[in-house]
């Protein structure tokens, strides 16, 4: 059997998903500073262009790596949670088979030993 200690497993992925949930919100203060810079060069419209070819590509990443972080921690959550369940149907049925053979004494059947006259 597995031991799978599942309060430890939740502690971990409860403190993922708050960093998680720190990133993201990190991620969209980042976003809107780069949209504000975007709209601070004034008359210099070249180096607001340039600037906005950079920070398009870039906008969105902190958001993107929040969300691969919060999809990692629910894959983990959900392949513990199929390792638990197999675990108790495993236990379940090798116990169920367990009890279904006799195991009880049973008196030898009587046979006649090779070159026994038979009765």
């Amino acid at each position: 059997m597995y031991d799978v200690d599942v309060s430890a497993l939740q502690a971990v992925l409860m403190a993922v998903a708050v960093d998680g949930t720190a990133l993201h919100q990190a991620a969209n203060e980042a976003r809107a500073g780069g949209d504000e810079a975007a709209g601070q060069f004034g008359t210099a419209e070249g180096v607001a262009e340039a600037f906005g070819v950079f920070w398009a590509p870039r906008d969105d990443l902190g958001q993107r790596v929040a969300s691969l972080v919060f999809r990692k921690a629910d894959a983990v959550a959900e392949a513990a949670q199929a390792f638990v369940e197999a675990d108790g149907e495993m236990s379940s049925t090798a116990l169920r088979s367990l009890a279904e053979i006799h195991t009880g004494y049973a008196p030898p059947v009587s046979r006649p030993r090779p070159g026994t006259p038979v009765e």
